[in-house]
C-alpha cells in the first residue's frame, strides 16, 4: 500500500502563540523533518522499523527557533522556524545513520544535508508581518516518528518512539521545580535553560557561556548569570536558581531536581 510518508521529530513548546495571517499547522502537527521518502510502499518499511539505528541520546532533543525562513527561498510557500538544537552534532549523526538505514530498506533518498527547520504556517502569508511579529522560541523534540502526509495539513504517526523527557515541572510547597534530565553537565545546562525559557524566553535573548559546564555548582552558576543578565536587560520575575538541590546519576543520564526562586 503506498503511502506518502516522512520521519521525523515532534516539535513541542509549551508557549502560547498568536501568528500573522497563514495557513498555521495544529501544533500538535509541528515537526522536524528528518528524511522524507514520499509516496512509497509502506509495508516493507513498517515490517522492519524496530531496526533502525539506535539515538546517540537516551534524552529528548532541545533548542530554539533562531529565525524564521521563508521556504522555497524564491517563490516561498512555507514559514517555517529555524531551529539551532543544542546537540546539533548528534542529531546530524542520527540523522546520517537514519539515511544510511532507509537507503538498507531499499528507499531512494534526495542528497541533500539536513536543515533543521519546523514548518508553522503554509500561504497566503505576508513575510514582513511574520518578520514583525517573531520572536525566540524555546522547543524540546522527545519523539522520534513516522509520519503519513494526509490532505489539508495533516500529519499522522504511524510509528512513534519516545525518549525521555529533557525536563518537565514537578510540584514544589513554596518556589517552583523541574526535574532536568541530561547524559552530561552541559546537556544537563541545555535542557535548564530550556524548561526555564518556555515560561521567560527573555533568557534565548542572552548571550550563552563560552563555556561548557562541567558541574552541578557551574550549572547554576551560568544559569543564575542568564537570569541576572536578563533581569538587568527587561526585567523577569525569576530571583535564582537554588544551590540547595539534589543531582541523581541514572544508567546512561543524569537527573536533577531544579529549585527555582521566584
Amino acid at each position: 500500500m503506498n503511502k506518502r510518508l516522512f520521519f521525523g521529530f515532534k516539535a513541542l513548546s509549551p508557549l502560547l502563540h498568536s501568528f500573522p495571517e497563514g495557513r498555521t499547522l495544529d501544533p500538535a502537527s509541528r515537526h522536524l523533518t528528518l528524511a522524507f521518502l514520499g509516496n512509497v510502499d509502506s509495508e516493507p518499511l513498517e515490517t522492519n522499523l524496530e531496526s533502525h539505528p539506535p539515538f546517540p541520546f537516551q534524552v529528548g532533543l532541545t533548542g530554539f527557533a533562531s529565525h524564521l525562513l521563508f521556504l522555497p527561498p524564491k517563490s516561498p510557500r512555507v514559514v517555517a522556524w529555524h531551529i539551532e538544537c543544542y546537540q546539533q552534532a548528534k542529531l546530524l549523526h542520527f540523522h546520517e545513520q537514519l539515511r544510511f538505514w532507509i537507503n538498507q530498506q531499499g528507499y531512494s533518498l534526495e542528497n541533500r544535508p539536513l536543515l533543521p527547520h519546523v514548518t508553522i504556517a503554509r500561504k497566503p502569508f505576508n513575510k514582513a508581518e511574520w518578520k514583525r511579529a517573531f520572536s525566540k522560541i524555546p522547543l524540546y523534540f522527545d519523539t522520534f516518528t513516522l509520519y503519513e502526509s494526509k490532505p489539508e495539513l495533516r500529519y499522522v504517526p504511524v510509528y512513534e518512539k519516545k525518549l525521555l523527557l529533557p525536563f518537565e515541572e514537578i510540584e514544589h510547597t513554596a518556589d517552583r521545580a523541574f526535574l532536568i534530565r541530561g547524559e552530561e553537565p552541559k546537556v544537563l545546562f541545555y535542557n535548564a535553560l530550556t524548561a526555564l525559557s518556555c515560561s521567560h524566553p527573555e533568557l534565548l535573548d542572552v548571550e550563552l557561556p563560552s563555556r561548557p559546564c562541567d558541574d552541578l555548582k557551574e550549572i547554576i552558576q551560568q544559569l543564575n548569570t542568564l537570569i541576572s543578565h536578563a533581569d538587568e536587560n527587561v526585567g523577569v520575575d525569576l530571583k535564582a536558581v537554588s544551590y540547595h538541590s539534589s543531582l541523581r546519576e541514572k544508567t546512561g543520564y543524569f537527573e536533577w531536581e531544579m529549585i527555582v526562586d521566584v
